[in-house]
């Protein structure tokens, strides 16, 4: 990694700073000794709007400078930030963590396991890190990051890491589109199958999808008795990558689909899960801050409810399906 300090890495913590920086005070007065006083801040909303000027590529960076330099008083970083320098430095590494997290790469992670190994202060608290890493993966994978750690920190760690599901039975898909594209390309999908989008309030007894709000960039594909695997495939094929899950008490598979491929499958519940949270899919991570994305039907459509004024209040958009000549009879009722 070059030691250049860019100018978009600077704009990105100054946006960061200007956003998050009188709400984590408590935890930056905290983080004066030798440990961060670490808190998940939901960065879903800024880093929809900070791509859009600031590349992932930089914003790993800053996360990598943030977690593995010393934060002198002199630094880049930490001048960056409206604060003194022991509140910039805290801020800095809080931020750091925190992108790390989001952004999940390998080398992201591996830097969290280092900065709680050795680390400049404040340094993460090995247990904050192996609760991340829990969510960031595997429970197994979370478990071999945190092996090279020395005892104590090993052991605190590991206690920290537990198997985690989202509760219920559901079957999904996850595609990295805005809600409106995934909509509109299931409605091409279904098209070539011979049916046609109807408004949702005049077919209640049409084939019928919800389109969930964006959330880690992603949004998901729910169906009344689920999404069945062949559609994910064959939406892979117009959305990109397309992650497909289905779990049914603790039996659980994963598959992700490109171009039309299968380039990853899991059936084991830790791997399946771990899997669909290594890709930022938070819609399966239960700890994730900010509002949730349910995978329940029934949190969408209640029994006997068929106003589509709660799929509109939950940023949700719903797609009825009938056959051509239903669909005519349909659109002419009143």
């Amino acid at each position: 990694m070059s030691d250049a300090w860019e100018t978009d890495e600077e704009l990105a913590l100054r946006f960061l700073a200007r956003r998050w920086l009188p709400e984590v005070e408590d935890l930056l007065e905290r983080s004066q000794g030798e440990l961060l006083a670490f808190d998940d801040l939901d960065l879903d909303g800024d880093l929809d709007e900070l791509t859009n000027a600031v590349s992932r590529e930089r914003l790993r960076r800053l996360a990598l400078r943030g977690l593995m330099r010393t934060l002198a008083d002199e630094d880049p970083e930490v001048k960056a930030v409206d604060a003194e320098p022991g509140v910039a430095r805290a801020f800095v590494r809080l931020v750091a963590a925190n992108l790390a997290f989001a952004l999940r790469t390998d080398d992201l992670l591996a830097a969290l396991v280092a900065n709680a190994a050795s680390g400049a202060p404040p340094r993460m608290a090995p247990r904050d890190v192996g609760a991340l890493l829990a969510r960031a993966r595997s429970a197994r994978k979370a478990r071999e990051l945190v092996a090279t750690l020395e005892e104590p920190a090993r052991t605190e760690a590991l206690a920290a890491i537990a198997p985690s599901s989202i509760d219920g039975d559901y079957a999904v898909l996850h595609a990295r589109v805005p809600t409106e594209e995934l909509a509109e390309a299931v409605e091409r999908v279904m098209t070539r199958r011979g049916l046609v989008a109807v408004p949702w309030i005049k077919a209640p007894r049409a084939e019928r999808y919800i389109a969930t709000r964006r959330r880690g960039g992603w949004s998901t594909l729910l169906h009344a008795t689920g999404v069945e695997r062949a559609l994910a495939q064959e939406l892979s094929t117009i959305l990109g990558p397309v992650a497909w899950a289905e779990k049914k008490g603790e039996a659980m598979s994963f598959a992700l689909f490109e171009r039309g491929k299968a380039t990853s499958e899991e059936t084991v519940l830790d791997e399946a899960s771990g899997a669909l949270r290594a890709l930022g899919i938070t819609a399966h991570d239960g700890l994730a801050p900010g509002k949730k994305v349910p995978l329940a039907w029934l949190d969408y459509v209640p029994e006997g409810e068929n106003s589509p004024a709660r799929l509109r209040k939950m940023s949700a958009v719903g797609i009825a399906l009938l056959p051509k000549d239903e669909a005519r009879r349909a659109k002419s009722r009143s």
